[in-house]
């Protein structure tokens, strides 16, 4: 897993909401040396070129100041300290301004190969504060944005992708998808793991052959199946995720309009992310 994830950035609120993800990015850094970056945003601006920051957990206006944000770091770093003991390669950052943004940017200055993230519970405080901002649109802006694809997890898991035996690869065809069958291949051949192909839609000879063409050729030795579920997408993945027992769900994010609430609930990686029994990773720019 080393060659994998040379850099993990794990962006967290240092609250319950994170610790299952809190325990696979430490479990992952531990297991193979891999630096990991324990990142949290802990404010957002009020408005612009003002003193005063909303405090994401408490919802309250602070002034920022070195001692405030001194304070932060050390919550932070108490919250994880049974983590943080033996983890040589982990270090903590934290900053102000809006979540989806400064994931973003600390991604692509610390070109990490990996983001994980836990539910947030910055983003109800999060909608208040920015315009089009919806609960669960932090996780989608950085999954619709991120190069490094992004591992979410919501509910307890294995140690580490090491133990994961199935990957369910949700799939249109489309060529977004290539990206992310190429993420699911790549775990699967260090983990020793099999990948199901699974593509939501009309069921017929033709899809079932494209899918074949698509990627069984390109399977690289991977022990891969496929089949097709007719109706949403979203269900279908829930689904077949929880009949194979997978331990990961992959699928490529690419939703060009996300402008309002209903919308936002609408698509088909949130309303994976919020049933899947397993970490659901979104990967459409792996390898860009």
């Amino acid at each position: 897993m080393t060659s994998l994830f040379k850099k993990i950035l794990f962006a967290t609120s240092a609250s319950p909401a994170c610790d299952d993800a809190a325990r696979l990015a430490f479990a992952m850094a531990k297991r193979t040396q891999a630096d990991l970056l324990i990142f949290n945003d802990f404010a957002t601006p009020t408005r612009a070129y003002s003193q005063f920051f909303a405090d994401l957990k408490t919802g309250e206006d602070v002034v920022l100041t070195d001692e405030y944000k001194d304070k932060v770091d050390t919550a932070v770093r108490e919250y994880y300290a049974s983590d943080l003991d033996g983890c040589a390669t982990c270090r903590i950052e934290t900053t102000v301004g809006f979540p989806h943004r400064e994931v973003l940017r600390i991604a692509r200055d610390e070109q990490v190969d990996l983001i994980v993230m836990g539910g947030s519970t910055h983003d109800e405080l999060e909608a208040a504060q920015v315009k089009k901002d919806f609960p669960g649109s932090t996780i989608l802006r950085v999954a619709k944005a991120a190069k490094a694809p992004v591992l979410v997890v919501n509910h307890p898991t294995p140690a580490a992708l090491e133990d994961l035996n199935t990957i369910v690869f949700a799939t249109d065809l489309s060529p977004y998808c290539d990206r992310a069958f190429a993420f699911a291949k790549t775990v699967a051949k260090a983990v020793g793991a099999s990948i199901h192909i699974l593509h939501a839609g009309l069921d017929d000879a033709e899809v079932d052959e494209a899918l074949k063409k698509k990627y069984l050729d390109k399977a690289d030795g991977v022990p891969v199946t496929t089949s097709i579920a007719e109706g949403d997408a979203a269900p279908a993945i829930v689904a077949k995720a929880k009949a194979l027992h997978a331990g990961l769900v992959v699928m490529a994010h690419h939703a060009s309009h996300l402008d309002t609430e209903e919308e936002w609930h609408d698509a088909v990686l949130h309303q994976v992310l919020v049933e899947a029994p397993c970490p659901v990773v979104s990967a459409s720019k792996y390898g860009a």
